[in-house]
């Protein structure tokens, strides 16, 4: 309730464009599979997330994103960028004096997929940083800060075991890049194919 009331007065046109990303968001949220999506869905929506927030922060962030056409169609567990970009936006950028740029991208190395969000805002410590990873919170955060975060690399971990998750690199007032790399077999494949 207090996000609608957060944008600032708008044209209906804008009005109209965060419905329609709403409903887009929404149904992609709402569509049966198997927790897994084609990376280009991913971006789509982080894409529709990104243009909601633009819209609400008005002009307090660049975004770009891109993918490599081989990435495109490959398989990743589905909602796992959405919450790293909302963190940047929300904590990179909170307080920052001039116009943030976040980077949202995706190619292939080997065989892995790299996914990356950095941002140019505020950054942190790197020991605030692992102990997001760690705890979900860095020392002296909101109590709600890296939930998301922290449910992302929990995710990664148990679909592709402790050797896979989050990596962060930032340091305060540089920005930060959060990496995920996985392997482009998805989990369980191997396991069908072998019975």
């Amino acid at each position: 309730h207090r996000d609608l009331h957060s944008f600032p007065t708008r044209r209906s046109s804008d009005l109209g464009d965060i419905v329609v990303s709403l409903s887009d968001m929404m149904r992609y949220s709402l569509k049966r599979d198997n927790g897994f999506v084609p990376l280009q869905e991913e971006l789509d929506y982080v894409s529709q997330y990104l243009r909601i927030q633009k819209l609400r922060f008005g002009g307090k962030f660049e975004a770009e994103i891109s993918c490599g056409e081989d990435a495109a169609c490959v398989e990743i567990p589905k909602l796992i960028l959405q919450p790293l970009v909302e963190n940047s936006i929300l904590h990179g950028f909170k307080s920052l004096k001039r116009v943030g740029l976040l980077k949202v991208y995706a190619r292939l190395e080997g065989d892995h997929v790299v996914l990356g969000v950095e941002d140019n805002g505020r950054g942190m410590e790197q020991e605030a940083a692992d102990a997001l990873l760690r705890d979900g919170n860095p020392a002296g955060a909101e109590s709600h800060h890296g939930i998301g975060v922290g449910n992302v690399n929990r995710r990664i971990g148990l679909l592709y075991g402790p050797s896979y998750g989050l990596r962060f690199r930032s340091a305060a007032g540089a920005g930060t890049v959060c990496t995920i790399r996985l392997p482009l077999d998805r989990p369980g494949i191997k396991e069908a194919e072998r019975a």
